[in-house]
């Protein structure tokens, strides 16, 4: 089959996996079926998914392109955005680990109503916590995760470059 009566068309990209009968989680958000936009915007809520999934994707953004993850089990998911510098995330991540090996994180936090399930959600969320390698991106708290990325992506070309030079 490819689509599913409900979520829609089954991604053609073979980035967008899914353990269970297949992704249906594409690029672009319209590519929900009406049904399931219909239930999203009523509240219909993915924490009753009773399948892991995964799905990843390539987002651009002004500074170049990230990739963008989302996972989802029974009564939980998460989401991130990789770039070559560091992670945006949601607040699954902890903070302190990754200080510790000097990693760059920045998370946001949803909120039970609200969760941060798909890495688009994080474009408009405020940072809410960061290890101290993002914040010597430019990474500040309260920035939107769109923000933090851009900088992350800036500071990548950086190292990029750094090591080109050597």
């Amino acid at each position: 089959r490819d689509s599913h009566p409900i979520w829609g068309r089954r991604s053609a990209d073979p980035s967008h996996t899914s353990l269970s009968s297949g992704s249906y989680f594409g690029p672009a958000p319209n590519h929900f079926s009406p049904c399931a936009r219909l239930l999203l915007a009523n509240g219909f809520n993915t924490m009753n998914i009773t399948s892991p999934s995964t799905s990843s994707r390539e987002l651009q953004f002004e500074n170049g392109t990230a990739l963008g993850i989302s996972n989802r089990w029974h009564r939980g998911q998460y989401c991130s955005i990789i770039t070559s510098a560091g992670i945006v995330g949601c607040g699954i991540y902890d903070l302190k680990t990754p200080a510790e090996f000097g990693q760059a994180i920045a998370i946001c936090k949803g909120t039970p109503a609200q969760p941060l399930a798909e890495p688009e959600d994080l474009f408009d969320s405020k940072i809410v916590g960061l290890t101290p390698k993002a914040e010597s991106f430019g990474i500040r708290l309260s920035m939107t995760g769109r923000e933090a990325v851009e900088l992350m992506l800036l500071a990548g070309r950086q190292l990029s470059a750094t090591r080109d030079a050597r």
